[in-house]
């Protein structure tokens, strides 16, 4: 993966709460240190202390990216942020849905199943059909199965 799809995912992962700001900016430094010419909005988010402002510099970087590498990445945020219990099912399975409908599927034909946690975890909150904990291991399945590795 290239740094413009890493940025972009960081700035998906961030808005849903999946990465924290002091991680964004851990992710800037070591960025630095490994490129011969890093850009100034990586040096820039090396200092951020507001969000909205490191989401402004991870778009700059993040310009021209692949939507399938993209979507592998912060697949891998989602999912580590859902197993540490850093954020809610229901949360991530709006944001997949969103995401999905805006083309950020990590591989042919996943569209569908992106958008399926959305309905069938409302549906199985509400009492309707199914059980909220089988659902919520089908999406933790998914999201690694689908990670960038």
């Amino acid at each position: 993966m290239n740094l413009e799809d890493e940025a972009s995912a960081k700035v998906i992962a961030l808005k849903y709460h999946a990465l924290a700001l002091d991680e964004i900016v851990e992710w800037a430094e070591k960025a630095i240190k490994a490129l011969d010419n890093p850009d100034l909005n990586i040096i820039s988010l090396s200092l951020v202390s507001d969000e909205c402002v490191a989401m402004n510099h991870l778009k700059s970087v993040g310009i021209n990216t692949n939507k399938n590498n993209v979507a592998k990445l912060f697949f891998g945020h989602f999912y580590n942020a859902l197993d540490a219990g850093k954020v809610k099912y229901v949360e991530i399975s709006k944001a997949l849905y969103f995401l999905a409908r805006d083309g950020y599927v990590p591989g042919e034909g996943l569209t569908r199943d992106m958008q399926y946690f959305k309905d069938a975890l409302d549906l199985a909150e509400a009492g309707t059909y199914g059980d909220p904990e089988n659902i919520k291991k089908e999406m933790l399945t998914f999201l690694k199965k689908y990670r960038a590795q």
